[in-house]
């Protein structure tokens, strides 16, 4: 889980992949989140996948 968010690149580049890309969209979140002043964490469920859950602070914005 510690190297969760951090950015990867896949071992194999072949066009042939079921599923390709660079592994940077839970680094990008985290960077985002952390810039927002939040935290951002994920709660594994066994056989299930995982769950992703992040906090921020926001103010109310005023009305158009």
């Amino acid at each position: 889980m510690s190297y969760l968010f951090q950015p990867f690149t896949q071992i194999s580049s072949t066009i042939n992949r079921k599923f390709g890309g660079t592994g940077l969209g839970l680094s990008i979140c985290k960077m985002l989140v952390e810039l927002m002043g939040g935290e951002i964490y994920a709660k594994p469920d066994a056989g299930q996948g995982a769950v992703f859950v992040f906090t921020i602070q926001v103010s109310e914005g005023q009305p158009d």
